[in-house]
C-alpha cells in the first residue's frame, strides 16, 4: 500500500479529472452566479451592476423568509422521517421470509422502473371523480 501512496504523480494523475470535473461543473457556474447576483440583467440586454442591491431587496422581503423556512422545515421533517423508515425497511427485508424479501424488492424497485408519465397518470385516473 505504501508503494501506491509514495507514487504522487499516479494520485494527482487519477485525482485530476475529478478534480478539472468539479471545478468546470460546480465552482466556475457557483462563481457566475455570484457576480451575476450583484447585476440586474432581463437576459437580452447588457447588465447593469446593482452592487447590494439585489441582497437588500432579498432581505428585505418577506416571502424569502417564508421560502427559507419552508425550506429547512421540509429538509429537516425528510431527514428526519426519511433515515428511520428506511432503516426499518432494510431490517425489514433483511429479517423477512422469502415472500416479503420479493415483495419488498419489488415495491423498492419498482419507482425505478415506471415512468413518471405512468405514475401521474395513474394518480390522475385515481382521484379523477366521474
Amino acid at each position: 500500500m505504501k508503494k501506491y501512496l509514495g507514487n504522487k504523480a499516479m494520485i494527482l494523475a487519477l485525482i485530476a479529472p475529478t478534480m478539472i470535473l468539479i471545478c468546470v461543473m460546480v465552482l466556475y457556474p457557483l462563481v457566475i452566479l455570484f457576480t451575476k447576483s450583484f447585476t440586474e440583467w432581463d437576459g437580452l440586454n447588457p447588465s447593469t451592476f446593482k452592487g447590494l442591491d439585489n441582497y437588500i431587496r432579498l432581505f428585505k422581503d418577506p416571502i424569502f423568509y417564508t421560502g427559507l423556512q419552508n425550506g429547512i422545515i421540509f429538509a429537516l421533517v425528510q431527514t428526519c422521517i426519511q433515515i428511520p423508515v428506511a432503516t426499518l425497511l432494510a431490517f425489514a427485508v433483511k429479517d423477512s421470509g422469502r415472500f416479503e424479501k420479493k415483495f419488498f424488492r419489488i415495491t423498492y424497485y419498482l419507482p425505478a422502473v415506471l415512468s413518471i408519465t405512468v405514475v401521474a397518470q395513474l394518480w390522475l385516473s385515481m382521484y379523477n371523480a366521474e
